[in-house]
């Protein structure tokens, strides 16, 4: 796999899956929809649903996990470059309702909802992995700590600018 991801729009049966269909699919009943979202083993599966608005989520890559996302309602945007290149732009992807990304190892990766926040509608993904740790890859945490250690900053600056604007009587703003 050449770019670290695929896109899979799955196909769409009425009533019955053919017997040339695939395996992976969505199925339209007069109950409902019904979809195969994978016919391997799966040791970790997370729901996630994206604030309306666009809210970023992700932003991490996985060293060793092999990552599948479903996308059952909705649409987002995705943001891929090769983790060992983070000066890199991200590739922009929109990825649509009934699809599946297949996100491999080393690809650094985040997600933004494009449903308009005032139409009332969110993006809802599943997430399925081939493995799963508790305190998950290092370079995760190390994402993690960089943030706080910059809103610790800028939590420092604001409050020496406040330190000063009270003590010194002039205005931040």
């Amino acid at each position: 796999m050449e770019k670290g991801y695929k896109i899979i729009k799955l196909p769409e049966y009425e009533k019955e899956i053919p017997e040339s269909g695939s395996d992976i699919c969505r199925l339209f009943k007069k109950k409902g929809e019904l979809t195969f979202i994978s016919k391997d083993s799966i040791n970790y599966l997370a729901y996630v649903a994206f604030p309306k608005g666009g809210i970023p989520r992700g932003n991490h890559y996985h060293e060793k996990k092999l990552e599948f996302i479903y996308l059952a309602k909705g649409k987002i945007k995705l943001y891929v470059r090769p983790a060992n290149k983070p000066e890199e732009k991200p590739e922009e992807v929109i990825v649509e309702e009934g699809s599946i990304i297949r996100m491999e190892p080393m690809w650094a990766h985040e997600n933004q909802s494009t449903c308009i926040k005032f139409l009332n509608l969110l993006s809802i993904v599943f997430n399925a992995t081939s493995k799963y740790s508790e305190k998950q890859n290092e370079n995760e945490e190390k994402i993690r700590a960089r943030s706080i250690a910059l809103a610790l900053f800028l939590a420092l600056i604001f409050a020496l600018a406040l330190f000063l604007a009270l003590n010194f009587k002039f205005s931040l703003f």
